[in-house]
């Protein structure tokens, strides 16, 4: 019965990502090499866990290898549902940013709806791959408190010593928020003049008619 529930999760999970993907896009062979990875994967753990909890009924005790199985197996749940949570996220921006570049025939890049589209899915990356992180190290027993106060005292540090960069990026985002111009416009700014090419949280590109 495990065995069957742990078959029928793999595999809703690769249709979900499978469903989320453009069908050109997909490479149904690779996904296939996937779901048999895991599903061995998850299969071995099944069975030294059921091993090992045999031992147990006989009366012999091997608590390590049951904690080394079951912090595996909670290693590999969090990994995997967080990388379909970041394939559902990562295609709602690109078909987002793909409808945009229709609708404004613009390219991927520049575009500062576009660029606001790539931040934010930057950020959401970088939190679940944290997220992730510290799930997993959790799970092998490591105490994560020391590791998240070491973090913000680094985090402090960083932020003192890269004010500036941070008042950029907070000031670009508001500057892209605000949609004084697009690409394609003619703008003086600066004593600098041109066509706007591309607009980033830190900087713009210009192209002088000459």
């Amino acid at each position: 019965l495990a065995d069957m529930v742990i078959r029928k999760l793999v595999t809703l999970a690769a249709d979900l990502v499978v469903s989320s993907d453009d069908s050109d896009e997909m490479d149904g062979n690779y996904i296939s090499r996937v779901k048999s990875l895991l599903v061995c994967s998850f299969r071995a753990l099944l069975f030294c866990g059921i091993g090992f909890y045999l031992i147990d009924v006989w009366g012999f005790d091997f608590d390590l290898g049951e904690r080394v199985v079951g912090a595996v197996f909670e290693s590999m749940s969090a990994l995997l549902m967080a990388y379909v949570i970041w394939v559902f996220i990562n295609r709602f921006f690109e078909r987002k940013i793909a409808e945009k570049r229709k609708d404004d025939d613009h390219s991927y890049e520049g575009d500062h709806f576009s660029t606001l589209l790539l931040l934010v899915k930057t950020f959401l990356f970088a939190t679940i791959f944290i997220v992730t992180i510290l799930i997993v190290l959790a799970a092998l027993g490591v105490n994560i408190g020391s590791l998240i106060a070491g973090a913000s005292v680094f985090g402090i540090a960083i932020g003192f010593g890269s004010q500036t960069l941070v008042k950029d990026i907070i000031s670009g985002i508001f500057f892209l928020m605000d949609d004084a111009f697009r690409v394609g416009d003619y703008i003086e700014t600066a004593g600098a003049k041109g066509t706007v090419e591309a607009i980033s949280v830190r900087s713009i590109k210009l192209r002088h008619h000459r």
